[in-house]
């Protein structure tokens, strides 16, 4: 994977769609299924491996199941065999924000299950913190929800009720803006308490660290 690709990876979540209730993706005449989309990468199932090669340029339309078309321009960045799979990196023109959220909404609707979370909050373990940067400092940040966070923080660096603005870095490797206010802080653990007043964290990276978590820290606790 280039490291342009990776920055796009670190940058927008992705959404899996469930088995049945997939979008489509249109080159020319043809029509496939699409297993999973960002704001700038496609993937969808392609049986004949032979019609694609990594690097090959591709302009398509995706149909969204909220039934939005969007025209993408990229090219091939991995093909998967085992899975017979394709992933193109959008480099040219990618899906909108806007087209993003209105499917996971379409997804949380129809099909709660692909985004129901077994917690109302993730906790990090001890030692594997995510991160949080706040202007040119970084913090361990301890636990996540959709619309809130915990990290810690000397008491003098931060003021309650002062709004802020942040980049957190999950395990998964999203890279996410985030933009709320400080609304308490706890003196016996030194952490911060910041509510998500704008820019939350979607439901899909959520569901990823999760998934992330479980697969590499043992000690992980879901709460």
């Amino acid at each position: 994977m280039t490291q342009s690709a990776v920055e796009e990876r670190r940058r927008y979540f992705r959404l899996r769609y469930p088995p049945g209730d997939t979008a489509r993706i249109t080159f020319g005449s043809r029509e496939y299924e699409l297993t999973e989309i960002s704001e700038r990468g496609v993937r969808f199932r392609l049986r004949n491996m032979n019609l694609v090669a990594i690097g090959q340029a591709a302009v398509a339309v995706v149909q969204t199941r909220s039934g939005h078309k969007a025209r993408v321009e990229g090219v091939v960045l991995r093909i998967d065999n085992a899975m017979k799979e394709v992933v193109l990196h959008l480099i040219v023109q990618g899906i909108p924000a806007a087209v993003m959220f209105d499917e996971q909404r379409y997804i949380i609707k129809h099909h709660p299950e692909m985004l129901r979370r077994r917690f109302s909050r993730l906790r990090y373990p001890p030692k594997y913190p995510a991160r949080i940067t706040i202007g040119t400092q970084t913090f361990p940040l301890t636990e996540v929800s959709e619309n809130g966070l915990r990290f810690r923080i000397a008491p003098e660096a931060v003021s309650t009720g002062q709004a802020y603005a942040a980049n957190i870095d999950l395990h998964v490797g999203y890279r996410l803006e985030v933009k709320g206010v400080i609304a308490r802080y706890e003196n016996e653990t030194q952490q911060a308490v910041m509510h998500l007043t704008m820019l939350g964290i979607p439901s899909a990276a959520l569901l990823d660290e999760e998934r992330y978590i479980s697969r590499t820290f043992t000690d992980a606790l879901h709460i």
